[in-house]
């Protein structure tokens, strides 16, 4: 194990770190665009902003980004079935280790932990590392280890958020959750690929746009919220730099040690043992924010989890 992840570590040169942190400082304009607006009286009704953005990310932006990663994955890739329960073994630490250090702290934490550990930023800085990394022939694998990691998360994440944290929101609506696109996108890139005469060229052709512009638009959405809820996110300090510590270092070595132990019994190739380590350690995903405000459950809690795993 330490071979591989030393081995790893030098690999991540300068370069790489370097485009990694410019996309982290891209994201910061549309943030302070998004504050700056607020700030001028330019959005006269804030909360019906808010609603509107977040449908957008939610239901439009995010799935159109998870159906373009999907049409190009060959699937030999994951031939292997090791490369099928790395992720939901992942997950089954990450959300026994939320329950547990949501069960010792304050305020009922373990449901926003839990969404946070899930929901790594894979797609939008996950798989430009990964490439940027381990090369061209990690996209694929990468791009379905993502769709794996999505469905989970989706459907886990807002069911855990309520049991575990909940209580504002008026429970959960299950009908609401099946019916998430984020939750299908996947499946619909799939299905896409299985069509005769390849419309993935189409498809992907229609969906780029709206997957580019995924990422500038729920961070501008959370430039409005942070300072629209301000006085609402200076109260929701406690657990957050708990949450952020368990997403930057515990969620990187339980990916870890899940993928060099499949390794080791001969179920997951080094290639995916690397590739599983680099989607460990990004910081939580803009889209966290996004289904938290979605379910009415602790958004403030999650919208500085977000700003402080992403700039750390």
């Amino acid at each position: 194990m330490g071979s591989g992840v030393i081995g790893l570590t030098a690999a991540i040169g300068a370069a790489e770190f370097a485009a990694n942190v410019g996309r982290l400082a891209v994201l910061a304009v549309p943030v302070l665009l998004g504050a700056l607006v607020v700030r001028l009286g330019a959005i006269r009704n804030v909360p019906s902003a808010v609603d509107a953005l977040n449908v957008y990310t939610l239901h439009i932006g995010f799935p159109a980004l998870l159906v373009i990663g999907v049409l190009d994955v060959d699937g030999s890739v994951a031939s292997q079935w090791g490369f099928w329960v790395v992720v939901p073994v992942i997950d089954a630490v990450l959300l026994t280790i939320s329950w547990w250090v949501g069960r010792s702290m304050d305020g009922r934490q373990g449901g926003t932990i839990a969404l946070v550990l899930l929901f790594g930023n894979t797609a939008y800085l996950g798989l430009p590392f990964v490439v940027s990394v381990l090369g061209e022939r990690a996209r694929g694998p990468a791009s379905l280890l993502v769709a794996v990691q999505v469905g989970i998360a989706v459907l886990a994440g807002p069911v855990v958020l309520h049991r575990w944290s909940g209580g504002t929101g008026g429970g959960l609506q299950w009908r609401r959750l099946i019916v998430q696109p984020l939750l299908w996108a996947p499946l619909a890139g799939l299905l896409v690929r299985a069509l005769p005469d390849g419309p993935e060229g189409a498809v992907a052709d229609t969906l780029s746009p709206l997957a580019a512009s995924t990422a500038p638009v729920a961070m501008f959405l959370l430039g409005i919220y942070l300072v629209d809820n301000w006085q609402h996110l200076r109260s929701a300090r406690t657990g957050v730099w708990v949450h952020v510590w368990l997403r930057l270092v515990i969620a990187p070595l339980v990916s870890a040690g899940v993928a060099v132990v499949l390794r080791e019994v001969g179920a997951l190739s080094s290639s995916s043992v690397a590739i599983v380590i680099v989607l460990g350690g990004m910081p939580a995903a803009i889209s966290t924010f996004s289904l938290a405000y979605n379910e009415g459950v602790e958004a403030d809690r999650i919208a500085s989890v977000v700003v402080r795993s992403s700039l750390v």
